[in-house]
């Protein structure tokens, strides 16, 4: 799930971004832009505290800095949609009357179509997925007689939701979805106003409502269910909260491939941990529970091919090296 970030004070921000430069040896900052795929104003902005940062952008930053432990103990997380919040409130409460009227006729006209299913239909990769996709990066709640079901990923992944999870909301729900991209925090949001999605979510696969990446996990009608709809929920949560990069140091003949999970939820690393072994991956958890790692070119193959991705940045990454033979 994304958060924000933010340092408790200026004097730790500039350490860190210091220490950014020195751990990776940049010269310039444009190879730091180059390297994270951050443009030099937005750069800029993270560097003198304008913007905080996503946390997908901060794990990116810190994942060479051997003091890992001390700026994370240096930062506040926020929800990613917090200045948007902060800001809402103000508005609201000096044009409540406007935006209360606005607010109706945009959610009768999004109820207008929102179809009924069975929620208890069997359960199908896709369906499977799609949960494993919630787990990690989705968000449900009920506001008033009004229900949202949401998608929220970076801009980089926006052809993944576009051609892989549209297309399966659609075929298995017959929704229409609600596409927003937020360019100020380089994410895409993708919305679903379904009541009976909710009900399916919340009451078939006891998913709570609102935000609970810390305590969520895999639901029991899918650890007891056939292998190949527990290994698609896998799938969507590593889709969502993986992450594949490459140690290039020199005692290694060729780039080394690296899986990573990292959850601030324990319940769920071991869960993921006990599935993925009994495939016969080897697999380390590390840092309390939070964090999983596949490491290795025969390991990392082992879950492309029994596992995969559908997720086009992930596929990329990993498409350079012989690996792409499997995907």
């Amino acid at each position: 799930m994304e958060f924000r970030i933010e340092f408790k004070s200026r004097k730790f921000r500039n350490l860190f971004f210091r220490k950014v430069l020195l751990s990776n040896r940049f010269k310039h900052w444009k190879e730091c832009q180059n390297k994270f795929g951050i443009s030099k104003t937005t750069l800029e902005r993270y560097r003198n505290g304008e913007l905080t940062l996503p946390s997908t952008i901060y794990e990116n930053l810190i994942r060479n800095l051997e003091d890992k432990e001390f700026f994370n103990k240096k930062i506040m997380k926020k929800d990613s949609n917090w200045g948007r919040i902060k800001g809402g409130i103000n508005s609201y409460k000096k044009n409540k009357k406007l935006f209360d009227s606005g607010r109706i006729k945009g959610l009768k006209k999004m109820n207008r179509y929102n179809p009924k299913f069975d929620i208890y239909m069997p359960l199908s990769k896709e369906l499977c997925e799609i949960i494993g996709l919630i787990i990690g990066d989705g968000f449900t709640n009920k506001y008033g007689s009004h229900y949202l079901t949401q998608f929220t990923g970076h801009t980089n992944e926006e052809n993944y939701y576009k051609k892989i999870i549209i297309p399966y909301m659609e075929s298995l729900f017959n929704l229409k979805h609600h596409f927003k991209k937020e360019k100020e925090c380089n994410a895409v949001r993708i919305s679903y106003y379904s009541k009976t999605l909710f009900h399916m979510l919340t009451e078939r696969f006891k998913l709570k409502k609102g935000r609970n990446s810390y305590s969520v996990i895999i639901p029991k009608e899918i650890i007891n269910s056939k292998d190949e709809f527990l290994l698609a929920t896998v799938r969507g949560i590593f889709d969502a909260e993986g992450s594949v990069y490459f140690d290039k140091r020199k005692i290694y003949k060729k780039p080394y491939p690296i899986l990573e999970v990292h959850l601030n939820n324990s319940h769920l690393i071991q869960q993921l941990n006990q599935i993925i072994k009994r495939k016969n991956i080897k697999t380390y958890v590390r840092d309390n529970n939070s964090r999983l790692y596949i490491l290795g070119h025969k390991e990392v193959k082992k879950f492309v091919r029994l596992i995969g991705f559908s997720n086009n940045k992930h596929i990329r990454k990993l498409s350079p090296l012989s690996l792409n033979k499997v995907l």
